[in-house]
């Protein structure tokens, strides 16, 4: 989106120096035909095209777009405009030729490689058609053709920078994006990271605030895993951490939150629940899901989770207070025998929790 009102800003910064460019030759050939009683014709045709700058600046200005026939015909009118003041005010059209480049080039600093590509081949066209019906430019047809490699050559130039620019640009784009996702996700499962969670944590508070929503908390803890890495190695229980990761991703919705806190702890968020009743279900089919035979250690059934939840706004109005309730949640279930879940309660919980955390 950024990117796109930037071309839009170029485009109208584009307009205001076709203005500025237009008013400025326009003033100084009505000059000339005070003074010298010459270029009228020209005059007259560049006060009219003056004219429609204006109105191509009113236009662009409120409908704003990335409109591609409109800077198409913009180019054209440009370099048709240049190659026509070229072409009758004999050796006062050479002083033009940086205007050209810069038309050319221009236009493809702003918008990108295709536009300057067209704006070499219509701004090469127009000068082969000032080259060849222009009485002075005929009679100095080697200056002509050296100013005609020029715009050829030079924009070309240009469009390798160009390209090699976007090159370079999108390769940094990729290592921003590479940068971000590792700084915000786990390097084994791809879940988000400990940080990233509390972050969404504390961003999700403020939604359900200003909303009036309800979300839960889960804390998990794999039983069982410490006999897999005894018994397979580690290779194998970073193999079952990653099938874990897909487990919690199948079972939980899109828009909920998965992430791995770090060993074998993993926590999510469930988004928009009103209560236990919503979130039991779900959690139950989770444990299901986690205490099924794993292939890298050979089929069998030797892991499991202790799940713990804790609800906002009923537990909790802080990323803090939800975690550590749904983690103290969480080891009562591991108490409590294994491969269950204990939703946090204050009349079962708060006296040994406050114990715990406010000692």
């Amino acid at each position: 989106m950024t990117g796109k009102l930037a071309t839009v800003d170029e485009e109208l910064s584009q307009c205001i120096a076709r203005f500025i460019i237009s008013g400025v030759s326009s003033a100084c050939l009505w000059v000339w035909v005070y003074i010298y009683d010459q270029y009228l014709f020209q005059a007259i045709f560049d006060s009219i095209y003056f004219l429609i700058s204006i109105l191509w600046l009113i236009f662009v200005k409120y409908r704003p777009g990335n409109f591609v026939i409109r800077r198409g015909i913009s180019i054209i009118s440009d370099l048709g405009m240049t190659s026509l003041f070229m072409s009758y005010t004999s050796e006062m059209g050479a002083a033009l030729l940086p205007l050209y480049l810069w038309i050319i080039v221009g236009n493809g600093m702003r918008f990108g490689q295709k536009y300057l590509l067209f704006a070499i081949i219509v701004g090469a066209a127009g000068f082969g058609l000032v080259l060849l019906s222009s009485e002075y430019w005929l009679a100095n047809r080697s200056t002509g053709l050296a100013f005609m490699a020029g715009i050829i050559i030079l924009p070309l130039f240009y469009l390798k920078l160009l390209s090699r620019l976007h090159a370079l640009n999108e390769q940094l784009q990729y290592q921003l994006i590479v940068t971000q996702y590792t700084a915000t996700h786990d390097g084994l499962t791809g879940l988000v990271n400990r940080d990233e969670f509390f972050w969404r944590l504390d961003d999700e508070i403020k939604v359900a605030k200003r909303y009036n929503k309800g979300f839960a908390v889960i804390y998990l803890d794999l039983d069982g895993f410490k006999q897999v890495n005894d018994t397979y190695g580690h290779q194998c229980g970073d193999e079952l951490l990653i099938e874990v990761a897909c487990r919690l991703s199948d079972t939980f919705r899109e828009v909920d939150v998965n992430a791995r806190l770090g060993g074998d702890e993993f926590a999510a968020m469930l988004r928009e629940v009103t209560g236990a009743d919503q979130v039991e279900p779900v959690i139950k089919r989770l444990l299901n899901e986690l205490s099924q035979p794993y292939s890298m250690i050979e089929n069998k059934s030797i892991v499991s989770a202790s799940i713990g939840i804790s609800l906002y706004p009923e537990n909790g109005e802080s990323t803090q207070e939800l975690i550590n309730k749904s983690d103290f949640a969480m080891y009562s279930a591991k108490k409590s025998g294994k491969n269950r879940c204990v939703f946090f309660s204050d009349e079962k919980h708060l006296a040994e929790f406050s114990a715990r955390y406010n000692s």
